[in-house]
């Protein structure tokens, strides 16, 4: 007896007060977990303007399920001209150029969307893809980007042609860049690309 309290039931209810505290912590961290998994990673499926081909796209779903992600559909429709010279509205991307870049954004979503996979999509413009896309890739907590690319060049020439701009991202970008080579699509034989401004 512990003046006058029974000493089983006064072990009884220190237990009970620890389980109770047990249970309070086991509450708390749960809690926790939820927060963190409130915050669905990302993975940043982008494009300097090219079409998206369905093998970059099942690559980004392939991440994206195996991380249990979303995707983010990215292209950049070009500004043309050099960084140094006046700004000048023809030098703008046209309204067909735009609507052209947000169909890809659109077909891409859906193709995820059928695959099951949750999908955003923006078109924003830039005179430069590759500082853009890395720019892009730093505001938010992205896994990883992916992009689809030609057959990487030579030393010599890679960055001078805008088609070079996924080998500049992977330079330049802080995450993991899975570049998904598209040996079919090429440009015809003769056929110029415009430099990069």
């Amino acid at each position: 007896m512990l003046q006058g309290y029974p000493v089983r039931s006064f072990i009884g209810s220190m237990m009970a007060v620890s389980r109770q505290r047990i249970a309070q912590s086991e509450k708390a961290t749960d809690a926790d977990d939820a927060v963190v998994g409130d915050v669905v990673p990302i993975i940043l499926l982008a494009s300097e303007g090219r079409q998206i081909t369905p093998e970059a796209v099942a690559t980004a779903a392939r991440l994206a399920a195996e991380n249990r992600a979303s995707v983010h559909v990215l292209t950049v429709a070009r500004i043309w001209g050099s960084a140094f010279g006046l700004p000048h509205p023809g030098l703008m991307p046209t309204t067909r150029e735009l609507q052209c870049q947000r169909d890809i954004v659109a077909e891409v979503i859906d193709e995820l969307k059928r695959q099951r996979i949750d999908a955003t999509g923006e078109v924003i413009r830039s005179r430069n893809a590759a500082k853009a896309i890395a720019a892009k890739a730093d505001q938010r907590a992205y896994l990883g980007i992916v992009m689809t690319a030609d057959p990487e060049p030579h030393w010599l020439i890679r960055g001078l042609l805008w088609s070079h701009e996924p080998y500049r991202v992977r330079r330049l970008a802080k995450l993991p860049v899975h570049l998904v080579v598209d040996k079919v699509a090429k440009p015809p034989s003769g056929a110029k690309q415009a430099p990069l401004g």
